[in-house]
Protein backbone atom coordinates (compact mmCIF):
# COMPACT_ATOMS: atom_id res chain seq x y z
CA UNK A 1 0.00 0.00 0.00
CA UNK A 2 1.20 3.51 -0.74
CA UNK A 3 0.96 5.16 2.69
CA UNK A 4 1.00 8.68 1.26
CA UNK A 5 -1.86 7.92 -1.14
CA UNK A 6 -3.77 6.10 1.57
CA UNK A 7 -3.42 9.06 3.95
CA UNK A 8 -4.69 11.50 1.30
CA UNK A 9 -7.70 9.31 0.48
CA UNK A 10 -8.44 8.69 4.17
CA UNK A 11 -8.38 12.40 5.03
CA UNK A 12 -10.56 13.24 2.02
CA UNK A 13 -13.09 10.58 2.98
CA UNK A 14 -13.33 11.98 6.53
CA UNK A 15 -13.93 15.44 5.08
CA UNK A 16 -16.77 13.98 3.04
CA UNK A 17 -18.45 12.76 6.22
CA UNK A 18 -17.52 9.09 6.35
CA UNK A 19 -16.93 7.35 9.64
CA UNK A 20 -13.36 6.19 10.34
CA UNK A 21 -14.30 2.61 9.40
CA UNK A 22 -15.86 3.70 6.12
CA UNK A 23 -12.94 5.98 5.35
CA UNK A 24 -10.41 3.22 6.06
CA UNK A 25 -12.12 0.72 3.76
CA UNK A 26 -12.61 3.23 0.97
CA UNK A 27 -9.03 4.58 1.22
CA UNK A 28 -7.64 1.03 1.03
CA UNK A 29 -9.59 0.41 -2.15
CA UNK A 30 -8.49 3.68 -3.76
CA UNK A 31 -4.81 3.29 -2.86
CA UNK A 32 -4.48 -0.05 -4.56
CA UNK A 33 -5.25 -2.71 -1.97
CA UNK A 34 -8.45 -4.15 -0.59
CA UNK A 35 -11.49 -4.90 -2.72
CA UNK A 36 -14.22 -2.83 -4.33
CA UNK A 37 -16.66 -1.41 -1.81
CA UNK A 38 -20.36 -0.68 -1.99
CA UNK A 39 -22.64 0.94 0.53
CA UNK A 40 -24.49 -1.42 2.83
CA UNK A 41 -27.53 0.89 2.88
CA UNK A 42 -28.60 2.24 -0.44
CA UNK A 43 -25.88 0.24 -2.26
CA UNK A 44 -26.29 -1.65 -5.50
CA UNK A 45 -27.17 -5.29 -4.69
CA UNK A 46 -26.20 -6.33 -8.22
CA UNK A 47 -22.50 -5.56 -7.60
CA UNK A 48 -20.94 -8.98 -7.30
CA UNK A 49 -17.81 -9.48 -5.24
CA UNK A 50 -18.25 -6.24 -3.36
CA UNK A 51 -17.90 -5.80 0.37
CA UNK A 52 -20.93 -4.54 2.25
CA UNK A 53 -20.09 -1.26 3.94
CA UNK A 54 -21.90 -0.65 7.21
CA UNK A 55 -22.83 3.03 7.41
CA UNK A 56 -22.47 4.55 10.85
CA UNK A 57 -25.61 6.28 12.20
CA UNK A 58 -23.41 9.32 12.86
CA UNK A 59 -22.28 9.56 9.24
CA UNK A 60 -23.91 11.96 6.75
CA UNK A 61 -24.11 8.91 4.48
CA UNK A 62 -26.83 7.34 6.61
CA UNK A 63 -30.57 7.90 6.81
CA UNK A 64 -32.80 10.83 5.91
CA UNK A 65 -33.90 12.41 2.65
CA UNK A 66 -31.21 15.09 2.98
CA UNK A 67 -28.55 12.41 2.59
CA UNK A 68 -30.20 10.38 -0.19
CA UNK A 69 -28.08 12.04 -2.86
CA UNK A 70 -24.90 11.25 -0.94
CA UNK A 71 -25.92 7.59 -0.54
CA UNK A 72 -26.62 7.30 -4.26
CA UNK A 73 -23.24 8.79 -5.01
CA UNK A 74 -21.57 6.27 -2.73
CA UNK A 75 -23.34 3.40 -4.42
CA UNK A 76 -22.29 4.65 -7.84
CA UNK A 77 -18.70 5.53 -7.10
CA UNK A 78 -17.21 3.42 -4.31
CA UNK A 79 -17.08 0.19 -6.32
CA UNK A 80 -14.42 1.08 -8.95
CA UNK A 81 -10.90 1.48 -7.55
CA UNK A 82 -10.51 4.68 -9.56
CA UNK A 83 -13.70 6.25 -8.23
CA UNK A 84 -13.84 9.77 -6.86
CA UNK A 85 -15.23 10.68 -3.41
CA UNK A 86 -19.02 11.14 -3.26
CA UNK A 87 -19.11 14.95 -3.28
CA UNK A 88 -16.79 15.21 -6.29
CA UNK A 89 -19.20 13.19 -8.43
CA UNK A 90 -21.73 16.01 -8.23
CA UNK A 91 -19.46 18.56 -9.96
CA UNK A 92 -16.21 18.60 -11.96
CA UNK A 93 -13.12 17.66 -9.99
CA UNK A 94 -11.37 20.73 -11.39
CA UNK A 95 -12.13 24.45 -11.65
CA UNK A 96 -10.75 27.14 -13.92
CA UNK A 97 -8.18 29.51 -12.49
CA UNK A 98 -10.78 32.28 -12.52
CA UNK A 99 -13.26 30.18 -10.55
CA UNK A 100 -10.60 29.14 -8.03
CA UNK A 101 -9.48 32.75 -7.51
CA UNK A 102 -13.06 33.92 -7.04
CA UNK A 103 -13.62 31.15 -4.50
CA UNK A 104 -10.43 32.04 -2.64
CA UNK A 105 -11.30 35.74 -2.52
CA UNK A 106 -14.75 34.98 -1.14
CA UNK A 107 -13.25 33.10 1.80
CA UNK A 108 -12.38 34.83 5.09
CA UNK A 109 -8.80 36.17 5.26
CA UNK A 110 -6.29 34.49 7.54
CA UNK A 111 -7.25 35.35 11.10
CA UNK A 112 -4.84 35.51 14.03
CA UNK A 113 -6.05 34.10 17.33
CA UNK A 114 -2.76 35.25 18.90
CA UNK A 115 -1.25 37.86 16.55
CA UNK A 116 1.91 36.65 14.86
CA UNK A 117 1.85 33.35 16.75
CA UNK A 118 -1.35 31.29 16.39
CA UNK A 119 -3.62 31.62 13.35
CA UNK A 120 -6.92 29.87 12.74
CA UNK A 121 -6.16 26.21 12.04
CA UNK A 122 -4.27 23.41 13.76
CA UNK A 123 -0.79 23.78 15.26
CA UNK A 124 1.51 21.08 16.61
CA UNK A 125 3.57 22.40 19.54
CA UNK A 126 6.52 20.15 20.38
CA UNK A 127 9.42 20.27 22.80
CA UNK A 128 11.47 18.19 25.17
CA UNK A 129 9.91 16.88 28.36
CA UNK A 130 9.80 19.27 31.33
CA UNK A 131 10.92 22.38 29.43
CA UNK A 132 7.67 24.26 30.06
CA UNK A 133 5.30 23.46 27.19
CA UNK A 134 2.32 23.12 29.54
CA UNK A 135 3.16 26.42 31.23
CA UNK A 136 3.24 28.15 27.84
CA UNK A 137 -0.07 26.48 26.95
CA UNK A 138 -1.72 27.74 30.12
CA UNK A 139 -0.21 31.19 29.54
CA UNK A 140 -1.68 31.30 26.02
CA UNK A 141 -5.05 30.06 27.30
CA UNK A 142 -5.18 32.74 29.97
CA UNK A 143 -4.09 35.49 27.57
CA UNK A 144 -6.84 34.72 25.04
CA UNK A 145 -9.57 34.17 27.66
CA UNK A 146 -8.72 37.44 29.43
CA UNK A 147 -7.77 39.52 26.40
CA UNK A 148 -4.30 39.86 27.95
CA UNK A 149 -0.74 39.46 26.72
CA UNK A 150 0.68 36.09 25.70
CA UNK A 151 4.11 35.43 27.18
CA UNK A 152 4.17 38.95 28.58
CA UNK A 153 4.12 40.71 25.23
CA UNK A 154 1.63 39.73 22.53
CA UNK A 155 -1.77 41.34 23.04
CA UNK A 156 -4.60 38.90 22.28
CA UNK A 157 -8.17 39.60 21.15
CA UNK A 158 -10.48 38.23 23.84
CA UNK A 159 -12.26 34.94 23.18
CA UNK A 160 -13.42 31.70 24.80
CA UNK A 161 -10.87 28.93 25.37
CA UNK A 162 -11.18 25.19 25.94
CA UNK A 163 -8.12 23.74 27.69
CA UNK A 164 -8.03 19.93 27.51
CA UNK A 165 -5.47 19.32 30.28
CA UNK A 166 -5.47 15.54 29.88
CA UNK A 167 -2.40 14.97 32.05
CA UNK A 168 -3.23 17.41 34.87
CA UNK A 169 -5.72 17.69 37.71
CA UNK A 170 -7.58 20.85 38.66
CA UNK A 171 -5.48 21.45 41.79
CA UNK A 172 -2.34 21.69 39.66
CA UNK A 173 -4.02 24.11 37.25
CA UNK A 174 -5.22 26.18 40.22
CA UNK A 175 -1.69 26.45 41.65
CA UNK A 176 -0.23 27.44 38.30
CA UNK A 177 -2.85 30.14 37.80
CA UNK A 178 -2.02 31.58 41.21
CA UNK A 179 1.59 31.90 40.10
CA UNK A 180 0.56 33.45 36.79
CA UNK A 181 -1.96 35.92 38.25
CA UNK A 182 -2.12 36.17 42.06
CA UNK A 183 -5.22 38.41 41.92
CA UNK A 184 -7.98 35.83 41.49
CA UNK A 185 -10.55 38.56 40.84
CA UNK A 186 -8.90 39.01 37.41
CA UNK A 187 -9.21 35.35 36.40
CA UNK A 188 -11.36 34.74 33.28
CA UNK A 189 -13.56 32.27 35.15
CA UNK A 190 -16.28 32.00 32.50
CA UNK A 191 -14.19 32.33 29.34
CA UNK A 192 -11.68 29.57 30.18
CA UNK A 193 -13.11 26.05 30.30
CA UNK A 194 -11.22 22.96 31.48
CA UNK A 195 -11.29 19.22 30.97
CA UNK A 196 -8.78 17.59 33.33
CA UNK A 197 -7.31 14.09 33.48
CA UNK A 198 -10.02 12.98 35.91
CA UNK A 199 -12.87 14.05 33.64
CA UNK A 200 -11.15 12.67 30.55
CA UNK A 201 -11.23 9.17 32.06
CA UNK A 202 -15.03 9.29 31.80
CA UNK A 203 -15.16 10.80 28.30
CA UNK A 204 -15.24 8.26 25.50
CA UNK A 205 -14.88 10.87 22.76
CA UNK A 206 -13.50 14.40 23.06
CA UNK A 207 -15.01 15.54 19.76
CA UNK A 208 -18.55 15.92 21.22
CA UNK A 209 -17.04 17.87 24.12
CA UNK A 210 -15.40 20.25 21.66
CA UNK A 211 -18.59 20.59 19.65
CA UNK A 212 -20.59 21.37 22.78
CA UNK A 213 -18.05 24.00 23.85
CA UNK A 214 -18.22 25.54 20.39
CA UNK A 215 -21.95 26.23 20.71
CA UNK A 216 -22.09 27.04 24.43
CA UNK A 217 -21.32 30.74 24.01
CA UNK A 218 -20.10 33.49 21.73
CA UNK A 219 -16.62 34.01 20.34
CA UNK A 220 -14.92 30.60 20.61
CA UNK A 221 -11.25 31.09 19.76
CA UNK A 222 -8.80 28.49 21.06
CA UNK A 223 -8.66 24.78 21.96
CA UNK A 224 -5.51 23.41 23.59
CA UNK A 225 -5.01 19.65 23.57
CA UNK A 226 -2.40 18.77 26.20
CA UNK A 227 -1.05 16.23 25.20
CA UNK A 228 -1.26 14.25 21.95
CA UNK A 229 -0.20 11.04 23.72
CA UNK A 230 -2.91 11.53 26.35
CA UNK A 231 -5.43 12.10 23.55
CA UNK A 232 -4.35 8.78 22.01
CA UNK A 233 -4.88 7.06 25.37
CA UNK A 234 -8.39 8.50 25.70
CA UNK A 235 -9.21 7.28 22.20
CA UNK A 236 -7.61 3.83 22.59
CA UNK A 237 -10.62 2.05 24.09
CA UNK A 238 -13.14 3.52 21.64
CA UNK A 239 -14.21 1.85 18.38
CA UNK A 240 -12.38 4.53 16.44
CA UNK A 241 -9.25 4.00 18.52
CA UNK A 242 -9.35 0.26 17.84
CA UNK A 243 -9.73 0.96 14.14
CA UNK A 244 -6.71 3.29 14.23
CA UNK A 245 -4.64 0.61 15.98
CA UNK A 246 -4.94 -1.59 12.89
CA UNK A 247 -3.38 1.03 10.64
CA UNK A 248 0.27 1.81 9.99
CA UNK A 249 1.85 4.61 12.04
CA UNK A 250 1.60 7.08 9.16
CA UNK A 251 -2.03 6.22 8.43
CA UNK A 252 -3.04 6.29 12.09
CA UNK A 253 -1.40 9.66 12.79
CA UNK A 254 -3.00 11.21 9.72
CA UNK A 255 -6.39 9.77 10.65
CA UNK A 256 -6.06 11.03 14.22
CA UNK A 257 -5.00 14.61 13.49
CA UNK A 258 -6.51 15.51 10.13
CA UNK A 259 -10.09 15.67 11.52
CA UNK A 260 -8.87 18.15 14.17
CA UNK A 261 -7.33 20.30 11.45
CA UNK A 262 -10.51 20.23 9.36
CA UNK A 263 -12.61 20.99 12.46
CA UNK A 264 -10.43 24.00 13.32
CA UNK A 265 -10.56 25.49 9.82
CA UNK A 266 -14.30 24.84 9.45
CA UNK A 267 -15.14 26.51 12.76
CA UNK A 268 -12.58 29.35 12.49
CA UNK A 269 -10.77 28.50 15.71
CA UNK A 270 -7.19 27.57 16.59
CA UNK A 271 -6.36 24.09 17.89
CA UNK A 272 -2.98 23.75 19.61
CA UNK A 273 -1.81 20.14 20.09
CA UNK A 274 1.01 19.61 22.61
CA UNK A 275 3.57 16.92 21.75
CA UNK A 276 7.17 16.04 22.52
CA UNK A 277 10.45 15.71 20.67
CA UNK A 278 12.85 12.79 20.61
CA UNK A 279 15.71 13.36 23.02
CA UNK A 280 18.44 12.52 20.52
CA UNK A 281 16.96 14.42 17.59
CA UNK A 282 16.09 17.44 19.73
CA UNK A 283 19.81 17.97 20.35
CA UNK A 284 20.48 18.38 16.63
CA UNK A 285 20.51 22.11 16.02
CA UNK A 286 20.37 21.79 12.22
CA UNK A 287 16.61 21.34 12.08
CA UNK A 288 14.38 21.75 15.12
CA UNK A 289 11.46 20.08 13.35
CA UNK A 290 13.34 16.84 12.68
CA UNK A 291 13.13 16.16 16.41
CA UNK A 292 9.32 15.92 16.51
CA UNK A 293 8.46 12.44 17.74
CA UNK A 294 6.52 10.26 15.32
CA UNK A 295 6.18 10.09 11.56
CA UNK A 296 6.15 12.99 9.12
CA UNK A 297 2.39 12.60 8.97
CA UNK A 298 2.12 14.47 12.28
CA UNK A 299 3.48 17.72 10.93
CA UNK A 300 2.00 17.18 7.46
CA UNK A 301 -1.53 16.95 8.89
CA UNK A 302 -1.22 20.32 10.67
CA UNK A 303 -1.28 23.88 9.39
CA UNK A 304 1.82 24.86 11.32
CA UNK A 305 4.40 23.46 13.74
CA UNK A 306 6.09 25.15 16.71
CA UNK A 307 9.09 23.69 18.49
CA UNK A 308 10.39 24.93 21.84
CA UNK A 309 14.16 24.52 21.55
CA UNK A 310 15.73 24.62 24.98
CA UNK A 311 17.25 22.63 27.79
CA UNK A 312 15.78 21.86 31.19
CA UNK A 313 17.16 24.30 33.76
CA UNK A 314 18.44 26.79 31.13
CA UNK A 315 16.54 30.12 31.25
CA UNK A 316 16.84 30.97 27.53
CA UNK A 317 15.20 29.18 24.61
CA UNK A 318 13.84 29.66 21.11
CA UNK A 319 10.33 29.11 19.82
CA UNK A 320 10.77 28.08 16.18
CA UNK A 321 7.72 28.22 13.91
CA UNK A 322 6.97 27.05 10.37
CA UNK A 323 3.63 26.85 8.60
CA UNK A 324 1.72 26.66 5.35
CA UNK A 325 0.50 30.25 5.26
CA UNK A 326 3.00 32.11 7.44
CA UNK A 327 6.73 32.84 7.07
CA UNK A 328 9.16 30.83 9.17
CA UNK A 329 9.99 32.72 12.36
CA UNK A 330 11.86 32.46 15.64
CA UNK A 331 10.90 33.99 19.00
CA UNK A 332 13.62 34.40 21.62
CA UNK A 333 12.30 33.46 25.06
CA UNK A 334 13.52 33.93 28.62
CA UNK A 335 12.21 31.99 31.59
CA UNK A 336 11.49 33.57 34.96
CA UNK A 337 10.33 30.89 37.38
CA UNK A 338 8.10 28.53 35.40
CA UNK A 339 6.91 31.15 32.87
CA UNK A 340 8.42 31.99 29.49
CA UNK A 341 8.54 35.59 28.21
CA UNK A 342 9.17 36.89 24.68
CA UNK A 343 12.42 38.84 24.96
CA UNK A 344 12.17 40.26 21.42
CA UNK A 345 9.40 42.58 22.53
CA UNK A 346 10.00 43.54 26.16
CA UNK A 347 7.71 46.32 27.28
CA UNK A 348 9.08 49.79 28.00
CA UNK A 349 7.64 51.10 31.29
CA UNK A 350 8.10 54.69 30.01
CA UNK A 351 5.59 54.09 27.21
CA UNK A 352 1.83 53.70 27.45
CA UNK A 353 0.01 50.39 27.10
CA UNK A 354 -1.21 51.06 23.53
CA UNK A 355 2.25 52.08 22.36
CA UNK A 356 3.80 48.99 23.95
CA UNK A 357 1.12 46.79 22.39
CA UNK A 358 1.79 48.18 18.90
CA UNK A 359 5.56 47.85 19.24
CA UNK A 360 5.26 44.33 20.66
CA UNK A 361 3.04 43.28 17.75
CA UNK A 362 5.44 44.65 15.12
CA UNK A 363 8.59 43.31 16.78
CA UNK A 364 7.09 39.86 17.33
CA UNK A 365 5.57 39.63 13.83
CA UNK A 366 7.14 36.89 11.67
CA UNK A 367 7.23 39.29 8.67
CA UNK A 368 6.87 43.04 7.99
CA UNK A 369 3.38 44.40 8.68
CA UNK A 370 1.25 47.35 7.60
CA UNK A 371 -0.31 49.78 10.10
CA UNK A 372 -3.70 48.38 9.08
CA UNK A 373 -2.60 44.84 10.07
CA UNK A 374 -1.71 46.10 13.53
CA UNK A 375 -4.81 48.26 13.86
CA UNK A 376 -7.13 45.39 12.90
CA UNK A 377 -5.44 42.91 15.25
CA UNK A 378 -5.43 45.26 18.25
CA UNK A 379 -8.74 47.03 17.50
CA UNK A 380 -7.06 50.44 17.17
CA UNK A 381 -7.45 53.35 14.78
CA UNK A 382 -5.44 52.91 11.58
CA UNK A 383 -4.15 56.51 11.51
CA UNK A 384 -3.17 56.34 15.18
CA UNK A 385 -1.08 53.23 14.53
CA UNK A 386 0.52 54.76 11.44
CA UNK A 387 1.53 57.91 13.30
CA UNK A 388 2.84 55.90 16.25
CA UNK A 389 4.98 53.65 14.04
CA UNK A 390 6.37 56.62 12.14
CA UNK A 391 7.38 58.17 15.48
CA UNK A 392 9.09 54.94 16.60
CA UNK A 393 11.26 54.48 13.50
CA UNK A 394 14.85 53.99 14.57
CA UNK A 395 13.91 53.20 18.17
CA UNK A 396 12.27 49.77 18.35
CA UNK A 397 10.91 49.47 14.80
CA UNK A 398 12.22 49.99 11.28
CA UNK A 399 10.48 51.00 8.05
CA UNK A 400 11.59 48.28 5.65
CA UNK A 401 9.55 49.41 2.63
CA UNK A 402 6.77 51.83 1.80
CA UNK A 403 3.99 51.20 4.33
CA UNK A 404 5.78 48.21 5.89
CA UNK A 405 7.26 48.09 9.39
CA UNK A 406 9.23 45.44 11.27
CA UNK A 407 11.65 45.01 14.15
CA UNK A 408 14.76 47.14 14.20
CA UNK A 409 17.81 44.98 13.58
CA UNK A 410 20.49 45.53 16.20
Amino acid sequence: MNDDHYADYYALALEEGMSPEEAHLWAEAQSGVGVPISAGKGGNPEMEGSVSLSISPFSPLSGGESHARAREAVSATLAPASALPPALVQEPAYKSLGAQIMKARSMPPMEWIIPGLLPVGATLFAGREKVGKSFISLDLSYAVASGGRAMGSIRCPRGRVLYLALEDHVQRIDERLKMLEPDESDWPLEALSLVTAHEAENVAYLQPVMNQWLTDGDNPKLVILDTLNAYRSVMASTPRGKELSRLSVTQAETALLRPLQVWAITNRVSVLVIHHTNKAAAQDGDDAFSGVSGSRALTAAMDQTMVLVGQRGVPDAELVITGRDIPDSVYNLHRTGPWWMVTDALRDPKLGDKTNDVIAFVVAAPAPVRPKDVADALNLDNKYVGDLLADQIGRRVAKVARGLYWKLES
